[in-house]
């Protein structure tokens, strides 16, 4: 009989992983050492405690307690960084977009990465307050359409 937490918990990773567009697959090479049966077993509610369960909060861009649990808030707290201004904003936008671009595996020209970094900065300026999670999903929004634009060139 699965247990009624691990099976709770394999469907946070499940909805997480569905919502990010990874497959089992994909989602098991963001994280060092674990293979997609493991997710599988996850999400079916067969394990209880992954000893991954950091880097999957992190691949999701999530809290390891509401990982874990469902409780308390989904997404990080947004960094103070925000409240700063310009400065922190560009920081937090070379970083997203260098994290989404290491996410997916792309390399690009430093021209192209200038570009999504300012298409990026844009787009979180215009949504000031929005939570971490969601900035995150931008950046990863940004990279992913950058990376089909490059596909259909070729």
């Amino acid at each position: 009989m699965l247990n009624t937490k691990a099976s709770e918990l394999g469907q946070r990773v499940r909805m997480m992983r569905e919502r990010k567009g990874w497959s089992q697959k994909e989602l098991a090479e963001r994280i060092p050492g674990v293979k997609q049966q493991s997710i599988d077993q996850l999400e079916q509610g067969k394990i209880r405690r992954p000893r991954y369960l950091p880097e999957l909060a992190e691949a999701f861009g999530v809290r390891e307690e509401w990982l874990r649990t469902g409780e308390g808030r989904m997404a990080p707290p947004v960094p103070e960084t925000y409240r700063d201004g310009f400065p922190g904003l560009v920081r937090d936008a070379v970083l997203g977009i260098d994290r989404a671009l290491a996410q997916q595996g792309m390399r690009v020209s430093a021209k192209e990465r200038a570009s999504l970094i300012g298409a990026f900065f844009e787009l979180v300026a215009s949504h000031e307050g929005s939570e971490g999670q969601q900035i995150a999903d931008m950046a990863d929004t940004i990279v992913r359409y950058e990376h089909l634009k490059q596909q259909d060139k070729k």
